[in-house]
């Protein structure tokens, strides 16, 4: 995802991501991972009108059953 030149190549390459969130300015993009233990893990995007992101890993506690996504 990092090497992704612009954020209309993100969603080229991942596709759109499964939840967005607005926030003052931007928007967080979730792309889930799976549940494991407990826990839903999921990539994160934060997006801005000028298309500069910051992507990082994101966990959260959760009472979802476990699963993964397939690649």
């Amino acid at each position: 995802m990092k090497e992704c030149s612009s954020i209309a190549d993100l969603v080229r390459q991942f596709g759109e991501p499964s939840h967005k969130v607005p926030e003052d300015g931007f928007e967080i993009w979730h792309y889930a991972l799976g549940v494991d233990s407990g826990n839903l893990y999921s990539i994160h995007v934060s997006v801005w009108p000028d298309q500069s992101s910051q992507i990082y890993m994101h966990m959260e506690p959760t009472n979802l059953p476990d699963w993964r996504r397939r690649a």
